[in-house]
């Protein structure tokens, strides 16, 4: 029996942008810039646990702007407030369904900020790291 204390209580799931400068411009062929806009992932836990997960939208890359990454996260992380999960893999299995959905198919960047803050979170929880999550094996190579 999963006594409470085992259970992941997650209160709250919030994002907001991040903008940051660059010392020097950086160019490629598709882009040039001075500057990068981020989107953060904030989860916290009733334990007090917090957590971060970061993507950075690209438009040549994923077909995502910041704007849509927003509302799209804006859209799916109270599919996180005020949900618990009891194990580790239940949390791959939220993770798998949500990334196969239509909304993580279009928006992979939402996606990746997502999925990190909750990797992070669960690793904090549970007090192990995201390769025994995932269920791979470590190396130091």
């Amino acid at each position: 029996m999963t006594s409470s204390s085992d259970v992941l209580n997650i209160v709250s799931a919030e994002c907001s942008p991040a903008r940051i400068d660059f010392i020097m411009s950086v160019a490629h062929n598709l882009a040039s810039r001075n500057y990068t806009e981020n989107i953060i992932v904030k989860l916290q836990s009733d334990s007090g646990h917090q957590s971060f997960g970061e993507c950075i939208p690209r438009k040549y890359v994923t077909g995502e702007t910041t704007k849509i990454v927003l509302e799209v996260l804006d859209d799916s992380l109270p599919l996180l407030e005020n949900r618990s999960f009891v194990s580790p893999e239940e949390i791959v299995t939220f993770l798998e369904n949500f990334g196969k959905s239509t909304i993580g198919e279009c928006n992979p960047a939402a996606v990746c900020a997502m999925e990190l803050a909750l990797l992070d979170l669960a690793g904090k929880f549970w007090n192990i790291p995201v390769t025994d999550i995932l269920g791979l094996e470590y190396s130091d190579e």
